[in-house]
């Protein structure tokens, strides 16, 4: 592969793990990013946004790492998710939360389990497909 390639490569990789990372920040920073009419359902709707969020950037860095390792994209989707919560402390009406950052983990966590799950689940599915072959 040439030099030309491997950018492009490496671009495809990372770019939506930085755009995924950007759009996280700018969310967080808009103050009072709340929908009142909702009541009770806007913090249930806010809390599973917190886990779409970081389950699909930790499915990006999953992917930006070519699937081989499952700890750095949990542990950089918990450092960004730790900052992320940090950052909020300058934003007006917003603040850091404990909880938020332990869904946003959680959130990648649960992407992990089902990559894992899927991964198994397609190896069964070849070694199948071998022996179905093979008879």
């Amino acid at each position: 592969m040439n030099k030309t390639n491997k950018i492009r490569k490496l671009i495809s990789l990372w770019l939506p793990v930085l755009f995924w990372c950007w759009l996280i920040y700018f969310l967080s920073s808009i103050p009072n990013l709340r929908i009142e009419a909702l009541g009770f359902w806007d913090f249930i709707f806010r809390k599973f946004a917190h886990i779409g969020e970081y389950a699909i950037l930790v499915l990006f860095l999953f992917r930006a790492f070519r699937g081989r390792l499952y700890f750095w994209p949990g542990f950089l989707s918990f450092v960004y998710a730790s900052t992320d919560e940090l950052h909020q402390l300058f934003v007006p009406t917003r603040g850091p939360s404990l909880v938020d950052m332990l869904i946003d983990t959680s959130g990648a966590a649960i992407m992990l389990i089902v990559i894992k799950i899927s991964e198994k689940n397609s190896k069964k599915v070849v070694e199948k497909n071998e022996q179905l072959r093979k008879s």
